[in-house]
């Protein structure tokens, strides 16, 4: 007996602090493998070897998987709770829903169908209107009648409020714990019946003694449960404002990261735009050097002029100075002449050069 507590005291350990039971199973055994008996060992020992184990490779792999477990766990209750607050909540609006559809009735005696209905009794499921209402409440003065016009949200009518039903609950379902009309336990599941059709069912009068039983020890319950409600709405704003605040925040964060995405491949844009240019200008010319062009026609003028001079000036000294200069410009100009000349001839004989845009290496590259 002692042998087993200490084992369950060992695993307890374990298990308090998310080891993963199996792993430390794995390594007792290697343990005893080894001829070290686990059963003799005193809970000093235990505890060393539960020390051991978590500082062991295993025990680390072993927390990788419960956190990995743990998260699995945590996903399978969030959508626990989903379930469970769709399950307890759309009835609520469902009946809410049929309510607000009673209030629009018409009256329900046929004579006054194009009437609109102010009253509702309970036991009789019929609509009323101010004409129908006094002859009923003289011949049926127990019957209980609700105004069509107050709040009629928490008054219960006897009928299901699911679409298409309107249909006496006369049956229990136990495994949904709620009340259910002939609809819901068709047989066939389709157009919106037969959703409790597998379901525990009982008749009323079969439930009528648990839930008597239960009624007063669950008012209590409630009672109490009331007693705290305002602080729990308050906990629920509470919670629901942190969120939000972390929601924004989120938000935040995102949006200055994206902006700072955007600085960046606007300035990335604008580099490729500068790189573009320079390399069209290195193929071939720029309107700098177009401006520059255009201008020669008038220097050339100039310099054709002044190739007329005649042989007798050049053997006046004073004049040779100005006429080696002009001489070295019309070189220069024939010179410039020859290169645009040469340039477009090979710009004219070399095959077609396009650009691509590879976003693999961010770069420009030329393709012949």
């Amino acid at each position: 007996m002692e042998d087993i507590q200490k084992k369950e005291d060992l695993l307890r350990i374990i298990l308090e602090n998310n080891y993963d039971k199996v792993d430390f199973i794995n390594y007792c055994i290697s343990l005893k493998e080894n001829g070290d008996d686990l059963n003799n060992w005193d809970y000093e020992e235990l505890k060393y070897e539960v020390n051991k184990f978590i500082h062991l490779e295993i025990g680390k792999e072993g927390r990788k998987k419960i956190e990995k477990q743990k998260e699995i766990e945590r996903q399978k209750e969030i959508e626990k709770l989903k379930e469970e607050e769709k399950e307890l909540f759309e009835d609520d609006d469902e009946n809410e829903s049929a309510k607000e559809n009673l209030i629009k009735k018409k009256c329900s005696l046929d004579e006054h169908v194009d009437v609109d209905a102010i009253y509702f009794c309970q036991e009789c499921k019929i609509n009323m209107c101010n004409k129908c209402h006094k002859v009923h409440s003289g011949l049926l003065k127990n019957h209980h009648v609700i105004t069509l016009e107050q709040n009629i949200k928490n008054v219960f009518t006897g009928l299901c409020p699911k679409p298409n039903h309107a249909m006496e609950l006369e049956y229990f379902c136990k495994t949904h714990n709620q009340l259910c009309c002939v609809s819901c336990i068709a047989k066939v599941k389709a157009d919106g019946k037969g959703q409790h059709k597998d379901c525990d069912i009982y008749l009323l009068t079969q439930i009528k003694n648990e839930k008597m039983k239960n009624f007063s020890e669950n008012a209590k319950t409630l009672k109490k449960l009331y007693e705290t409600l305002e602080d729990t709405i308050k906990k629920f704003k509470s919670i629901n404002g942190n969120l939000n605040e972390k929601k924004d925040k989120l938000k935040q964060d995102i949006q200055n990261i994206f902006t700072k995405i955007r600085n960046e491949l606007n300035n990335r844009e604008d580099e490729l735009y500068k790189k573009i240019d320079e390399k069209f200008d290195e193929l071939f010319v720029n309107e700098k050097f177009i401006k520059k062009v255009e201008k020669f026609p008038n220097l050339v003028k100039i310099y054709l002029e002044k190739g007329n001079i005649k042989d007798i000036e050049w053997k006046d000294e004073k004049n040779l100075k100005k006429l080696i200069h002009d001489c070295i410009n019309i070189e220069k100009t024939i010179r410039k002449l020859k290169f645009l000349n040469n340039k477009i001839k090979n710009y004219e004989s070399s095959p077609n050069k396009e650009f691509i845009f590879a976003p693999s290496n961010n770069n420009l590259e030329s393709v012949y």
